[in-house]
């Protein structure tokens, strides 16, 4: 599973949920959040040792939280090659519908089911989650206590 990850919510948990139905190991692979800059100002929902932690109780087997400055200029074809199928040595993603990688964001979904098909990986895009018909997400809702709505620190 692949992500940022600055809180949990349901949206992730549904990602955690499916990651957990896997058969192997459970990893997840996220960023040390000191290191990924935004635009605009970004507060945390969970520090990263909240974050390890409550994916660890979840089930999840290790959680790899990278320096974002070492892959920050990778494309998303070498991103995809070098790190998750050559060092992780990844056989399924799991990611948000939305998710971004590569150099500058570049790449998106219709490139990483491309790249995901020519490297032998499978794909799981999981869709938005909504409540009261928008997204559950802390971008979309633009607010700090709303995202909070949407933590859920249970297994779901």
């Amino acid at each position: 599973m692949i992500g940022l990850f600055d809180g949990l919510h349901l949206g992730h948990m549904s990602a955690v949920n499916e990651l957990l139905r896997c058969e192997g190991k459970k990893i997840v692979y996220t960023f040390n959040s000191a290191t990924v800059f935004t635009k605009g100002a970004r507060k945390l929902l969970m520090t990263d040792c909240e974050k390890r932690e409550m994916l660890l109780s979840l089930g999840v087997d290790e959680v790899i939280s990278e320096d974002f400055n070492d892959i920050k200029d990778m494309s998303g074809w070498e991103f995809l090659k070098s790190v998750i199928l050559a060092r992780l040595k990844a056989s399924k993603i799991i990611c948000g519908e939305d998710f971004r990688f590569g150099k500058n964001a570049h790449a998106g979904a219709a490139e990483l089911k491309k790249y995901c098909k020519e490297l032998g990986i499978k794909l799981s895009l999981v869709p938005y989650m909504c409540l009261d018909g928008e997204p559950i997400s802390r971008q979309e809702s633009g607010h700090f206590w709303r995202a909070e709505i949407f933590l859920r620190q249970t297994d779901c």
